[in-house]
């Protein structure tokens, strides 16, 4: 019976992922720059620079409401005391957007939702010394609010443009040093693009 359930809810989610219309159910792609403050919990905090990219799903929820998610992949580059650091995160960011204006072909959206992150790749280096070294991986849980605009940029495809601030709820994953990311704010310019 068990198994009987489980085929009809994925043929039933397969079935709306593929079947949907309308200009807010389809495929993001969003790079973004910005800046957000790095700490380590009681040794340093320092402002770093973020880059990163989204390949994401938007699926329509009601009239003006969708739900969005995919994949990211960020880096963050600071310097601290001599050392320059180089940070890598890979995440399933999911969020809730809601269009003030759906109907037409420009709209103004606000963005609610939850950055889900690992950081897989950590390296400290300082060049003068020729030393460098790798830092912990973790987990990292953060809030994301976002602000942006979308219109019509050609039949299958809508510009996006956008600003974001990230901040860390909780980590999970270090030892006794805690690495946190605060304040992070974003531009993100991208586009929507939508099957035939």
């Amino acid at each position: 019976m068990k198994k009987i359930f489980s085929f009809v809810i994925i043929l039933t989610f397969v079935n709306e992922l593929y079947s949907q219309n309308g200009r807010f159910n389809g495929w993001v792609v969003s790079p973004s720059v910005g800046f957000v403050q790095y700490q380590k919990e009681s040794i340093f905090k320092t402002t770093a620079y973020s880059t990163s990219a989204i390949i994401g799903k938007e699926f329509n929820l009601q009239k003006n409401l969708t739900f969005i998610t995919g994949a990211k992949v960020e880096s963050l580059y600071g310097n601290q005391n001599d050392f320059s650091f180089k940070n890598v995160f890979i995440g399933i960011p999911v969020q809730i957007r809601y269009y003030v204006s759906p109907g037409n072909t420009s709209s103004i959206y606000v963005g609610l939702g939850i950055d889900n992150k690992f950081k897989i790749n950590e390296k400290f280096e300082n060049e003068l010394l020729g030393t460098n070294f790798k830092g912990e991986n973790g987990y990292h849980l953060g809030g994301l609010v976002e602000l942006g605009y979308k219109t019509k940029a050609s039949e299958n495809t809508d510009f996006l443009i956008g600003i974001n601030y990230t901040g860390d709820i909780l980590q999970a994953g270090y030892g006794d040093v805690k690495n946190k990311l605060l304040n992070g704010i974003n531009l993100s310019i991208g586009f929507e693009i939508f099957k035939n």
